[in-house]
């Protein structure tokens, strides 16, 4: 039974989410990468419905939760027979490898590289589900709220509970996850991180079957899984894998709408970008980022009637991703949970001046020697680097370009944030730890798509 609704906590969200998928993508997109997009989605579609019901003050229970939500795949399945324009579009095309790969010689590496992918994946399984919450974070700032929606049928109000501004998209996973065990289980609740881990590997697999070929695909996919760092977080319940999840399927989303001219993509996009919001507070700066890519995107892409056409995708975009983030941050505002306290306390403190400018050769040191010195990304940014340098004057693939502007508009955020914030002690100062680490997990996958997609286009072109 236990077997049983854990598959149901499973299922239910891939089934919500992927009627959206299918219903606004039609099947421009490969099945294994819808499957992957709808899980995450529909998890944050369950955990935006029941921050309604919280404030509603409706008790939480499996019932409350699923019943109204199992509704929209029916209505969205009544409503695709009326559109005809998903149904007619085709999907995007993957890079069809030549026979010679399919011969021993080239076979005989992916299938290492694909027992790697395996050995690894399975030592993610059995530690995750052998290992209860354990770590500070996940018990004080997630599994807390967690229990609380859980086992009380009128939480506390939002500006009552601890670390009130964090978004609640991963406690209210973990809360979905026991409601459908029926019980509290300390390692059972980790099923969404679980579950966001394998979505993911799939979601980045795809995306560069897309844009690259099998073996690149294989060979990214292989890179992603030598990060210490991804493999370790995908056996705890912090939140930083729900934002890796979200932050980068938006940019693959964006990317793929920019390959292939289908807006149904960049609504997509926004929708997976509004819900990052709701999952971390960086997810929220995020959205500055993704509204720039979608502008430099909508340049390449319109030229000369840049300015008209990029304002209409804009707006696609921002639509869902807006509404998802004003609404939440709207509550945040009329419930009094903007703030936690002062100074370093509270990382939503922001200090602008110029003489914060001089934090920049430190946060500079902090960045250098945590993406060359550290063992947490093995030897992909060093890779990159060396990449770049020896083939900077050969004609990169547009997706090498944009996914290069997002990995510096990130690296620029953040060091922003580290010298304009509270948060240079957890960034770059003496309380440097973990959280340079975590924030940089946040999009680590793109530099791995940057390497692989720089090696193979020149690959192809030859």
């Amino acid at each position: 039974m236990v077997v049983a609704n854990i598959f149901l906590s499973i299922l239910i969200p891939i089934i919500i989410g992927f009627a959206v998928v299918r219903s606004l993508a039609g099947r421009c997109i490969p099945l294994g990468m819808e499957l992957s997009l709808s899980y995450g989605l529909g998890l944050g579609i369950i955990s935006l419905w029941m921050l309604l019901l919280y404030l509603l003050g409706i008790s939480f229970s499996r019932f409350s939760i699923s019943a109204p939500l199992l509704l929209l795949p029916l209505a969205m399945g009544l409503l695709i027979p009326f559109r005809k324009g998903p149904r007619q579009r085709e999907e995007l095309p993957v890079v069809i490898d030549s026979a010679r790969t399919r011969h021993f010689p080239h076979v005989f590496p992916e299938v290492i590289l694909w027992l790697y992918i395996a050995v690894v994946t399975m030592g993610v399984v059995v530690k995750s589900m052998t290992l209860p919450i354990m770590n500070f974070d996940a018990i004080a700032t997630i599994g807390i709220k967690a229990k609380l929606f859980f086992f009380e049928n009128q939480a506390p109000r939002l500006s009552q509970l601890p670390h009130r501004t964090y978004p609640l998209l991963v406690p209210f996973s973990e809360t979905w996850t026991a409601f459908n065990l029926g019980f509290w289980h300390d390692i059972f609740v980790k099923i969404p991180f679980l579950s966001i881990f394998l979505s993911f590997l799939v979601a980045h697999y795809y995306f560069l079957r897309i844009v690259t070929n099998r073996i690149g695909a294989t060979v990214g996919l292989a890179l992603l899984l030598t990060s210490n760092l991804i493999v370790y977080h995908s056996t705890i319940a912090y939140r930083d894998l729900h934002l890796m999840y979200y932050n980068c399927t938006t940019i693959m989303l964006i990317l793929l709408w920019f390959r292939s001219k289908h807006n149904s993509l960049l609504l997509i996009a926004g929708i997976m970008a509004g819900i990052g919001s709701f999952t971390k507070l960086e997810g929220t700066a995020f959205l500055l980022i993704y509204c720039l890519i979608v502008i430099v995107c909508g340049r390449l892409h319109y030229g000369k009637v840049f300015a008209k056409k990029s304002g209409l995708a804009l707006l696609q975009f921002l639509l869902p991703s807006g509404s998802v983030c004003l609404w939440y941050h709207l509550v945040k505002i009329s419930y009094g949970a903007t703030s936690e306290g002062e100074g370093i306390i509270d990382k939503t403190d922001f200090s602008i001046g110029l003489n914060n400018l001089a934090l920049l050769p430190h946060v500079l040191h902090s960045f250098m020697t945590n993406l060359l010195v550290s063992a947490n990304w093995n030897f992909v940014w060093p890779a990159l680097l060396m990449s770049m340098i020896i083939f900077v004057r050969r004609k990169w693939q547009s997706e090498a370009y944009l996914l290069l502007i997002c990995l510096l508009l990130f690296f620029a955020l953040y060091a922003a944030t580290a010298i304009f914030s509270a948060n240079f002690v957890w960034i770059a100062g003496d309380k440097n730890l973990t959280t340079l680490s975590r924030l940089i997990m946040h999009f680590f996958p793109l530099a791995v798509q940057l390497l692989i997609i720089i090696h193979w286009h020149r690959k192809l072109s030859e």
